[in-house]
């Protein structure tokens, strides 16, 4: 990989004028058709002015169709600019063509009195994100409008907007007789109704921007794991409790340790609350939260919504739910309605078969079959864990992890037996977003700073 975007070439992109305004920032690219060139790039840009029928179909006859999505699920960040932002949708109204299906919703015409296309400058309302979206979007979006005026002004052209399904990734909008989306990002998916290229200095900015979130997606966050167990910091052998390891008596101590050492989250787990279903470690969450300053992802024994809310309250930045996810559909789909952004699903797996109520149970479940149940349902985060291998200090269950990036479009992280740095290596190879890592540390395999040095 290097540190080139390619401005993809299918034939109908205004590649000329991209290329100029990268020039003009001094940002390396290419322009290109290939697929292997693609694999390569450190950010795709999709193009494109003319109509969604011929542009899929120049996509699908060079094969950059599939390229394209295989590298977008990946976690190769893309920006589709005017009709290469409504060509990442499912559909398009605009001869009812199926595009790359990167982000669900449809394309539809505009419905206005005015004059269609829509051509000129326009104003880009930036939304201000409802509680409810989590510290890493909230932080991806303002680095994205970085240096950019609160409602500035962009170049359309466009008789055509999307209508994404998930209105929490709408970033922009725009009033042209009725309001639209104008620009919407879901994690490395970024689209925008009109062209950055000719907009001047706020266009420019943007392109400079989504180079520089180019460069930041190669690196995956590591994540130091509190396992919680009777007020102490423990790890367990492939998570059963009469398994365990005391490493200190005080998880407050840890978890400000790992803060100094350079964490950028913590992955706290209640191992007596996943067991018997309550929050039997609140208080001790609870200090953390209030004594240190880095993102938290908790979990264990959140059975329900309320308990959700609880622990948000607290500035607990991400919450796994495991149990619940599996048995209770209808409160799963109540916390996803408010939450989504701020949950997180474990997908905890033994034997070949998902694990439930703190890795004590299995249940009947499939992985891949339930992680697109609930993908469907509006889930935007998973967590992967091998429970055979966790705390083994063995090595992560490769094959599953790609299977799972292969096949599901949103982000996960990745858990259970880290043991090397080349671990570490393998899991960055395959574009996971983030790892966490808890025994390794634990027992001084390597160090933080070790282990964020792969980056």
């Amino acid at each position: 990989m290097n540190n080139q975007l390619v401005i993809i070439d299918y034939g109908l992109g205004n590649l000329a004028s991209i290329a100029n305004a990268l020039e003009k920032l001094g940002i390396s690219y290419q322009i290109s058709a290939k697929v292997e060139t693609i694999k390569k790039a450190a950010g795709l840009i999709l193009p494109g002015v003319g109509a969604a029928g011929q542009g899929m179909s120049n996509l699908k006859s060079k094969g950059l169709d599939k390229a394209i999505y295989d590298q977008v699920k990946k976690g190769k960040p893309i920006f589709g600019i005017c009709l290469g932002m409504q060509l990442l949708l499912s559909f398009s109204e605009e001869g009812n063509v199926d595009c790359l299906g990167l982000v669900e919703g449809k394309v539809k015409r505009l419905r206005t009195t005015l004059k269609v296309p829509e051509i000129g400058w326009n104003e880009v309302e930036v939304q201000s994100f409802p509680t409810r979206g989590i510290l890493a979007t909230k932080l991806k979006v303002k680095n994205l409008f970085k240096d950019i005026p609160d409602n500035s002004f962009f170049y359309f052209v466009n008789s055509y907007y999307c209508e994404p399904e998930d209105n929490g990734i709408i970033v922009g909008t725009t009033n042209y007789d009725g309001e639209f989306c104008s620009f919407f990002m879901k994690g490395n998916i970024v689209g925008a109704q009109f062209h950055p290229e000719k907009s001047w200095n706020a266009g420019l900015q943007l392109l400079k921007n989504f180079y520089e979130m180019s460069l930041g997606e190669r690196t995956m966050t590591i994540i130091p794991a509190i396992d919680i167990k009777n007020g102490k910091c423990v790890r367990l052998t492939q998570g059963k409790f009469d398994r365990e390891t005391i490493y200190d008596d005080d998880p407050v101590r840890v978890a400000k340790q790992w803060e100094k050492e350079g964490a950028k989250m913590l992955h706290i787990v209640d191992l007596d609350g996943a067991k018997n279903g309550t929050q039997s470690n609140f208080a001790v969450i609870q200090k953390i939260a209030s004594e240190i300053s880095i993102p938290l992802q908790v979990g264990g024994g959140i059975r329900n919504k309320k308990t959700v809310k609880k622990l948000l309250s607290l500035g607990i930045s991400r919450v796994v739910l495991g149990t619940v996810a599996l048995e209770n559909e209808d409160e799963l789909k109540a916390i996803v309605k408010d939450y989504a952004q701020q949950i997180v699903i474990a997908l905890e797996t033994k034997g070949g078969k998902l694990v439930i109520k703190g890795w004590v149970e299995k249940s009947d479940k499939q992985i891949m079959e339930t992680a697109l149940k609930l993908q469907k349902l509006g889930v935007q985060r998973f967590l992967y864990t091998d429970v055979a291998r966790d705390g083994t200090l063995t090595e992560p269950n490769y094959r599953v992890i790609e299977q799972l990036k292969k096949n599901i479009n949103i982000p996960f992280i990745a858990s259970g037996g880290v043991s090397t740095i080349d671990s570490v290596k393998k899991l960055k190879e395959i574009a996971v977003e983030e790892v966490i890592i808890g025994k390794a540390l634990y027992e001084k395999k390597f160090t933080l700073q070790e282990v964020q040095n792969v980056n």
